[in-house]
């Protein structure tokens, strides 16, 4: 997506103990362990705050005479949380955001633009950073545009485009080394986003009916810290085509197959550090830098449906990832991962063979989704541990004990998971139903030589309750993270840890004639939102006519599934999006979480990069 953040700082304000934000890469990872929401996906998250103060998100539609108009809001406030013995000092957060959206719909296709916006105040707890009063102010503008054309005759049935740009910043404020409290650390990331694609017209075989669709993507990033030497300006500028293909061939049998080739350019300041990251009495060489990579990846798959509503797939995929330029390019102290970060500027192409098998049922009183894949990376980016510890610079490393050193490595390592999510339908309420929900998800991750890899979370299980009747839904979910045994070099067991979620929302329909809109909805969340990885609610704007002959703009929410075809269709796709995004932070950021996979309106294979690095249990 354009504009997601990045990985939050934390200058010599103090040291902080909660991990912010960044974006893994270039591929679409899986998002892992969702627990059920209303469409069978909603964030993870897990218990921290003491208390949560009142939550007032709320959404209207409305529309008329070809023109669309959807807006939303929220405000959220935690009290700093509870732990053993007392309160912890220095927690607390406030985030408030919203977005507003207009289409233009005509009968041959629509013209949409939307602004979001949010901003937050969170501080960091722990050690030096409680000391030093240490928080983060985050604060974001997006700018994102999406358009539509159906063409009479011709080859192509639909032309679309998508364009975006946004502005990030955030400061670290706190009490700084000569005991004045201001600003320590400035992160900023720009980036815009734009894409093109042409879907074809059905073609008919002797096979069976061939649809499919290609397209053009490019993008630019810039990202920048000021007070801090933590990453040096970095921009990264990406050129890539994609096609998609599905052959029909009767019987509920499909076959799909999609190809994407991209060109990445990075551009920074890359340091060679010691081969033992120790300092050797002389300053790191610096030099001017630009690495290119034309990462290529291809994938296959069948859906066949079945009895009942039931569809299986069977997918492989074969993706290539660039490095980010906080792999190749970090050199300094990060202090909101608590980490000395050391980039590697000969790092290679990260490689990933994925098979995947599915049974998906979205229809009917059961629904379910059920996964199980295996990945074998080649050359896999993780951040190792050295066993070193520094303090505010590369001179102190070895020597100092604030700062834990990590380096960006590669390996070879083998995956494989499943994912479970499933709800029922069990009593009749009104004009909907109660029922009952429950997940399961496990990751296992090892190097070849037998070691785990790092930052992977324990096994989930879950479940819970809802109701959606008359306008309301409700819900009330217990998700359960067992002890977490199978630990990397220099990490720690975790005790296992429970997950108490209750929501409460309602929709009132409205007569648009009378009021103007079509559509409110209120919402609110007893929960805690301190996540074990970015807690985005990442709604999209997509344009369909009312029941009322009236336009209206209706807010819909990925579930991480599969894409369609107007998705960028390999997962290397940076940022691709099945519709314009009004994305709208829920929380702050706690943990790095990469994105969320998107739906689109048919499941066809997507490579996906299979790293549960997301939901790290609670240290």
């Amino acid at each position: 997506m354009p504009g997601d953040p990045p990985r939050g700082g934390g200058g010599r304000a103090g040291r902080a103990g909660r991990p912010a934000l960044r974006r893994q890469g270039n591929a679409r990872p899986r998002q892992r362990g969702r627990p059920l929401g209303r469409d069978l996906g909603a964030a993870a998250a897990r218990p921290r705050p003491r208390q949560r103060r009142p939550e007032g998100p709320a959404s209207v539609d409305a529309g008329a005479n070809g023109i669309a108009v959807h807006a939303d809001g929220f405000a959220t406030a935690t009290d700093s949380y509870a732990i053993p013995g007392g309160i912890q000092r220095n927690s607390a957060t406030e985030t408030q955001g919203g977005s507003v959206g207009i289409s233009a719909i005509g009968d041959r296709g629509f013209l949409g633009i939307a602004y979001s916006h949010f901003t937050a105040l969170y501080q960091i707890p722990g050690g030096a950073a409680e000391e030093a009063r240490t928080r983060l102010t985050p604060n974001q503008d997006r700018v994102l545009a999406r358009g539509e054309y159906r063409p009479l005759d011709g080859p192509f049935e639909v032309l679309r485009f998508w364009a975006g740009g946004s502005v990030y910043r955030h400061e670290e404020i706190g009490i700084g080394e000569d005991g004045i409290e201001g600003v320590q650390a400035i992160f900023k990331n720009r980036e815009v986003e734009a894409r093109f694609e042409a879907q074809h017209v059905p073609v008919e075989t002797r096979f069976g009916t061939l649809t499919g669709a290609l397209g053009v993507q490019t993008s630019r990033r810039v990202l920048n810290t000021q007070l801090e030497a933590f990453l040096p300006p970095t921009e990264s500028r990406v050129l890539a085509g994609y096609l998609f293909e599905e052959l029909a061939v009767g019987g509920g049998l499909r076959f799909q197959a999609a190809g994407r080739i991209e060109g990445d350019r990075l551009n920074s300041i890359a340091t060679q550090f010691p081969g033992d990251y120790l300092p050797d009495g002389t300053d790191p060489a610096s030099y001017a830098l630009t690495r290119r990579f034309a990462p290529k990846s291809a994938s296959i798959g069948a859906l066949q449906d079945l009895p009942y509503g039931f569809v299986a797939s069977l997918n492989g995929s074969y993706v290539e990832r660039a490095p980010t330029g906080y792999e190749l390019f970090s050199q300094g102290p990060h202090d909101a991962t608590a980490t000395f970060e050391i980039g590697d500027p000969t790092l290679r192409l990260e490689r990933a063979r994925t098979m995947e098998l599915s049974l998906r049922r979205g229809v009917g009183p059961l629904r379910i989704d059920a996964t199980g894949y295996l990945t074998r990376y080649t050359g896999f980016i993780y951040k190792r541990d050295t066993g070193n510890r520094c303090d505010d610079d590369f001179a102190s490393c070895g020597s100092g004990d604030e700062l834990r050193q990590v380096v960006y490595s590669q390996a070879n390592t083998t995956f494989y998971g499943a994912e479970i999510a499933a709800q029922l339908d069990l009593l009749p309420v009104g004009d909907g139903w109660a029922g009952l929900e429950a997940q399961y998800d496990f990751v296992r991750a090892q190097f070849d030589d037998g070691r785990y890899v790092p930052r992977i979370p324990p096994h989930r299980l879950g479940g819970g309750a809802f109701v959606r009747a008359n306008g309301w839904f409700a819900r009330i979910n217990l998700l359960h993270a067992f002890d977490h045994t199978e630990i990397a070099t220099f990490e720690t067991p975790t005790k296992g840890w429970n997950d108490l979620r209750a929501e409460l929302a309602y929709t009132q329909a409205l007569d648009p004639a009378l009021y103007g809109a079509a559509e409110v909805t209120r919402s609110s969340t007893s929960c805690p939102w301190a996540t074990a990885g970015r807690a985005w609610r990442r709604s999209t704007i997509s344009c369909a006519p009312s029941s009322t002959t009236a336009a209206t703009c209706r807010a819909s929410r990925p579930t991480g599934s599969a894409a369609g075809p107007s998705c960028g269709p390999m997962a290397g796709s940076r940022g691709s999006t099945c519709s314009m995004p009004s994305t709208t932070p829920r929380s702050p950021p706690s943990r790095p979480r990469p994105r969320a996979g998107t739906t689109c309106a048919r499941n066809w294979p997507t490579p996906r990069r299979s790293i549960r690095r997301s939901t790290a249990p609670p240290r």
